[in-house]
C-alpha cells in the first residue's frame, strides 16, 4: 500500500532538518525511529521515490517519506506523520489466499503505461492501438491495497501470460467504477452555473475517462473501446492526460491530430507528475 504525502505549510523551524541533511540521511533517521526499512522505488518513466516500509503485519504501508523532505518536514513532522499513517487499521487480508490462482482470479486488474516504466510482469498495448504503452497485471486487494504481479507469483501460480492477461482484462472490464462523461456533464456536476455558460456546440467538443478514485482510469480507453466505438461513430482521438484519465475528442470536429500531439506534450511537461506521464501524442481510433 503506497500512501502519498500532500503539500502543506511548513514553517522556517519546522524546515530546518530538510536544509541540514541529504534526503537518504532524513528518510534514514525517520526509518531507524519508527523502525521501518527504506527504500528506493522506481515509478513510471523511471522516476525514483524514496519511501519507508513501516508497521506490523505481512503487508506493510510503503510511505513515500521523500515527498516529506521535499515538502519541507523535520524528521520530528514526520515521524508523527508516519506513526499517525501506521496506526490507521488495515484490511484483513489473507496473503496465502494470494497464493492461489483460483481465489486471487476475480481480483486481477489491469493499468496502462508508458513504455518506460519498469515492471516484471507486463505486455505491450499494441494491439489495442497504444503501440508505446505497456498493459501491467495488478491485484486489487481492496480500495486503497494494490500490489502489482510480480514473476515469483507468476511461477507460483503456473499460469501462462496469455491466461494471466486475459483473465485481467476479463475482471478490468468488469469493474464499474471507469466512465466515460463529456465535460459538460463534469461541470454540471461541479458547478451547475459554469456548466450554463457553456456553449452548446462546446458540450460535446471533449470527453473524459475517469473513475470514481480518480486514480488508474486510463486503462478505460481501452475496456471502454466498444462504447467509444458506438459513440463516435466517424472515429475518435485518444489524448493521454496521464495514467490517472484520458480525454477523448470525436472526429466529427475538425481537428488537427499535430495540435493535440503539441497539446499533449506541452501538458506533460508544464503540468504532470513526471512518475504520472502516460503518452506524449494523441492516439487516433
Amino acid at each position: 500500500m503506497s500512501v502519498q504525502i500532500a503539500n502543506t505549510s511548513i514553517t522556517a523551524e519546522e524546515r530546518k532538518d530538510s536544509t541540514t541533511m541529504t534526503k537518504m540521511e532524513f528518510c534514514q533517521a525517520v526509518a531507524d525511529m519508527v523502525g521501518g526499512e527504506v527504500k528506493e522505488i522506481e515509478k513510471a518513466n523511471g522516476v525514483k521515490r524514496i519511501s519507508v516500509t513501516a508497521g506490523q503485519g505481512a503487508i506493510r504501508p510503503t510511505i513515500y517519506v521523500g515527498d516529506m523532505y521535499d515538502n519541507g518536514y523535520t524528521v520530528s513532522k514526520a515521524v508523527d506523520e508516519v506513526n499517525k499513517i501506521i496506526a490507521q487499521p488495515t484490511p484483513d487480508i489473507n496473503i496465502n489466499g494470494i497464493a492461489d490462482y483460483r481465489t486471487i482470479k476475480e481480483k486481477l486488474r489491469l493499468r496502462l503505461y508508458s513504455s518506460n516504466t519498469n515492471a516484471e510482469v507486463y505486455r505491450s498495448a499494441e494491439e489495442y492501438g497504444f503501440d508505446d504503452l505497456i498493459l501491467i497485471p495488478y491485484i486489487q486487494l481492496d480500495d486503497e491495497m494494490a500490489i502489482n504481479v510480480t514473476q515469483n507469483l507468476l511461477d507460483m501460480w503456473q499460469v501462462p501470460y496469455d491466461i494471466l492477461f486475459a483473465d485481467a482484462m476479463e475482471m478490468t472490464e468488469k469493474t464499474p467504477d471507469i466512465s466515460i462523461k463529456s465535460m459538460y456533464e463534469i461541470l454540471c456536476e461541479l458547478s451547475p452555473e459554469m456548466a450554463d455558460m457553456l456553449p452548446s456546440e462546446a458540450r460535446t467538443h471533449q470527453y473524459v475517462i475517469s473513475s470514481r478514485t480518480k486514480l488508474f482510469a486510463a486503462i478505460g480507453a481501452i475496456t471502454k473501446r466498444n462504447e467509444l466505438a458506438e459513440r463516435f461513430p466517424n472515429g475518435y482521438y485518444v489524448l493521454p492526460s496521464s495514467i490517472h484519465e484520458c480525454i477523448i475528442m470525436p472526429k466529427d470536429d475538425d481537428i488537427d491530430k499535430a495540435a493535440l500531439d503539441d497539446m499533449v506534450a506541452a501538458v506533460n511537461k508544464s503540468e504532470v507528475k513526471p512518475d504520472q506521464i502516460l503518452g506524449w501524442h494523441a492516439y487516433e481510433f
